[in-house]
């Protein structure tokens, strides 16, 4: 017994001590970790009664993102809970059948919020009516900037395939229906605003038994789904025939999901278009838009894509962060392309974004020939009607200068 003392005894005492013993040598194994926040930065000396009120709270958060081994403890828990356990270290991720990973909310504190949406579950038709009346404002909007706009609703993973939910979760959302499926039905009186949006549910759906729909371990859809979208888009809503084939190569990267399970690495498979072979320049991040200055600052995910031969037709694409993976694509059908994350406007203040400015250069000054909104059904119940505000300037600038109606 006295043996198994001992032993206990220095068991704790090397758990306690080895994280000090690293801190001090500086002794920090493992990977650098991608995670789902910023660290907590280092207390400065407190200069006033407030900072220093707030010192101890500061601390702590500090000690709790800063101490030796971390990186070795975080990656070994996150393993234990994923393999051993079987679970989720996050509670933003929910995991299915077949391997199938599950985001289930933008925020921890409101979980499977964003399947709940997506799925309908405890949305009646009633409750769905002032979102219809905002999205029926958004398509008058858009459609008097250009009558030629489109909204896109991207139906996420979860009503693409509720049948790898965990059972509980399956229920709920087949006996729900879809947000997007009685909007669609409540803009019926409005015929040519109706016609405007496209929703995809059913084609995607009938596209489960031949090919992956959703990468299994990522949120957002990439590869062939977003290129047959806007194949559909481009030939059926706008008319045109493709003017280039855009070949791609075989990628293997870790997921969008990574840096919410930073100790297990997920990894997937992915399509890279090869935009150079086939004659497009591309252009990805900020420095791609010296026409909106500070605002392309702002909305960091931003891109282009140009070609000198093709149809000489122009697509403006202003979308939540589901627009990335499909903008490059359009670019078989249009010689030009400009695809900008409205995030930052639909979700924060605009600050120092100009948003008259913003919207004349791009509405008027780039002139497109089409407009495509594009957000994930997560974003529907409050997404265009954030927009209105650029769309209102839009609106202005397209009546002031003749521009923006074809």
């Amino acid at each position: 017994m006295r043996a198994v003392s001992i032993s206990l005894i220095a068991t704790v005492a090397c758990l306690v001590l080895a994280p000090i013993t690293a801190q001090i040598a500086g002794f920090d194994p493992g990977r650098p970790l991608e995670e789902n926040r910023s660290l907590a930065k280092p207390v400065a000396l407190p200069k006033s009664w407030d900072d220093a009120v707030r010192a101890p709270a500061e601390v702590d958060d500090y000690l709790h993102d800063h101490f030796g081994l971390r990186r070795l403890s975080l990656q070994i828990h996150d393993k234990l809970i994923w393999y051993v356990l079987r679970d989720s270290p996050s509670p933003q991720i929910t995991r299915g059948a077949n391997g199938t990973l599950f985001f289930n909310s933008h925020a921890a504190k409101y979980p499977y919020s964003l399947i709940e949406q997506s799925c309908g579950i405890g949305l009646s038709a009633a409750a769905l009516a002032p979102a219809t009346k905002d999205i029926a404002n958004f398509l008058e909007q858009a459609r008097r900037i250009n009558p030629l706009s489109v909204l896109v609703i991207v139906p996420t993973k979860a009503p693409v395939y509720p049948e790898l939910l965990p059972t509980w979760l399956e229920k709920a959302c087949n006996g729900a229906v879809p947000p997007m499926n009685v909007i669609q039905v409540q803009l019926l009186d409005e015929r040519q605003l109706a016609a405007m949006v496209v929703y995809p549910i059913e084609y995607m759906r009938s596209l489960k038994a031949r090919m992956n729909v959703y990468p299994p371990r990522a949120f957002h859809w990439s590869g062939n789904m977003p290129r047959l979208i806007a194949q559909k888009i481009s030939e059926e809503m706008f008319g045109l025939t493709k003017s280039r084939e855009i070949g791609t190569r075989s990628t293997v990267e870790h997921t969008d999901l990574q840096r919410f399970v930073p100790g297990v690495d997920l990894l997937m498979e992915d399509l890279e278009p090869n935009y150079a072979a086939a004659g497009v320049k591309s252009c990805l991040g900020p420095t791609c838009f010296p026409e909106i200055g500070q605002a392309a600052e702002r909305l960091g995910d931003v891109s282009r894509f140009e070609t000198n031969a093709g149809s000489g037709k122009k697509l403006l694409i202003l979308s939540d962060s589901f627009g990335a993976a499909i903008a490059g694509w359009f670019s078989e059908y249009f010689s030009e392309v400009w695809h900008l994350n409205v995030n930052d406007i639909i979700n924060n203040s605009p600050g120092d974004v100009d948003q008259a400015r913003l919207s004349r250069t791009i509405f008027v000054d780039f002139a497109p020939d089409r407009i495509l909104y594009l957000f994930h059904d997560g974003a529907v119940l409050y997404g265009p009607h954030q927009l209105e505000r650029l769309l209102a300037a839009g609106t202005s600038g397209a009546r002031q200068d003749g521009a923006g109606r074809r």
